[in-house]
């Protein structure tokens, strides 16, 4: 939730109320969130950091025979973001560890099987649009695995400009088109 945070307290067990006869520390995570954590924010001056995004931190990418990795000899074929700026998604290498053909993907979930998700909410029911026509990721029986994140990248051109268009293989027979810092 946004403008929530942690806040851990430590007490001394043997002084609760509830008659804990221990001599260690008692820690508890209350979890503040929304008019409370404003409250709070006010009151203690703490709050959830952020650190600012740097679209000019870029990560280096070397194709071999048509496959991205994070390292590689010679000059980098394409250059990534570094951190995820606004309006950009991860780029994962996955492995189809059926054939062993490694891919770009940002999709971390793209060869797991799948089944509808049948709605639990009864039709009237006001939030009954919102779990309706979804499916179910197996995650755990999928023969894709990821091997890596190698950056960021932007599905449309940013308005910023000094992007380029890039093509990278994908799991089926339509590469991957995303636009990527000039370099």
């Amino acid at each position: 939730m946004a403008g929530g945070y942690w806040r851990i307290r430590a007490r001394r067990a043997d002084n609760d109320r509830d008659g804990f006869l221990n001599t260690g520390f008692l820690v508890r995570f209350c979890r503040s969130a929304g008019l409370l954590a404003k409250m709070a924010v006010k009151r203690f001056g703490a709050g959830l950091w952020i650190p600012e995004t740097d679209a000019s931190v870029v990560t280096p990418v070397w194709t071999t025979r048509g496959t991205p990795a994070s390292s590689g000899t010679g000059s980098p074929d394409l250059y990534l973001y570094a951190q995820p700026i606004p309006g950009t998604v991860p780029v994962f290498v996955m492995e189809d560890t059926r054939t062993g053909r490694k891919f770009a993907t940002t999709d971390p979930y793209e060869l797991c099987p799948t089944a509808p998700y049948p709605n639990p909410l009864p039709t009237t029911h006001w939030q009954y649009a919102l779990y309706q026509n979804r499916v179910v990721h197996y995650q755990y029986s999928s023969p894709g695995a990821v091997r890596e994140l190698l950056g960021y990248a932007s599905r449309e051109a940013r308005a910023t400009g000094g992007d380029v268009q890039i093509s990278l293989p994908s799991v089926g027979s339509t590469p991957l088109k995303l636009w990527v810092p000039a370099r």
